[in-house]
């Protein structure tokens, strides 16, 4: 995550702590995930319990560093972006916006999740992913499971923060028009005040994030270079606290 986010370059020219968390560490490096909501995780086979690990490390982090409780997100691409959508949902209370990244809603999470609060929320995802499809159905490769559309997705967090049935469109500055990718972003206007949700949708882009270090393009496609992730998160987290 340090390598392909480049978060710490973003934190060090924005002035805020980036904390990479590790799964639950397993003989078997593929099965090193979070128990993430899909419930076909090998954490989430034996029962580990990784929204109270993660409650656990603000608790720590708040009592070894000076860090504003109010001002704490969660990002991550994948099965780090399918735990954030979950910490979303379970852990409103500590978290003020979340910024999944080639990651759904899993299927199993959406009648339950219930925030304790409106949450602003940021989603990144390629048209292209060949492993979190677009359109939903089942992930491929990896554990597997069961998810919602991306569509779907921003409609349920849409409807949870009570914004505006219908998103405002507009398109990205193409900075790399030879890349045969374009970028087109849709915002839930109207939402429950100090919230809002945003869909960076990457036209023909893989299982990446865009602007952040290369990733095997044959195995998770192409890494679109018209936006930086990691700055776009952060300016998106920027705007939004529990107070």
């Amino acid at each position: 995550m340090e390598l392909v986010t480049q978060l710490d370059a973003t934190a060090d020219r924005h002035g805020f702590i980036v904390v990479y968390p590790d799964a639950i560490d397993s003989p078997r490096p593929v099965e090193r995930q979070w128990a993430d909501g899909r419930g076909t995780t090998k954490a989430s086979r034996d029962g580990v319990d990784d929204v109270a690990f993660i409650a656990a490390l603000i608790d720590r982090l708040e009592k070894d560093y000076t860090i504003d409780t109010a001002r704490i997100y969660a990002t991550g691409i994948s099965n780090g972006g399918f735990m954030s959508y979950r910490l979303g949902c379970e852990l409103a209370d500590r978290i003020a916006a979340i910024a999944p990244v080639a990651a759904t809603m899993p299927t199993a999470e959406v009648s339950s999740c219930k925030p304790a609060r409106p949450l602003a929320v940021l989603d990144i995802h390629g048209t292209d992913d060949p492993l979190v499809p677009y359109a939903g159905g089942e992930v491929h490769g990896g554990s597997g499971g069961s998810i919602s559309s991306v569509a779907d997705t921003l409609k349920l967090w849409a409807a949870i923060d009570q914004c505006a049935e219908t998103p405002v469109g507009s398109d990205v500055p193409d900075r790399a028009p030879n890349d045969g990718m374009r970028t087109h972003r849709q915002i839930y206007e109207h939402c429950t005040p100090g919230t809002e949700v945003v869909l960076y949708t990457v036209e023909h882009g893989g299982h990446t994030w865009p602007g952040g270090g290369h990733m095997d393009a044959t195995y998770v496609g192409p890494t679109t270079r018209d936006f930086d992730a990691s700055e776009l998160i952060w300016e998106f987290f920027s705007r939004h606290s529990l107070r």
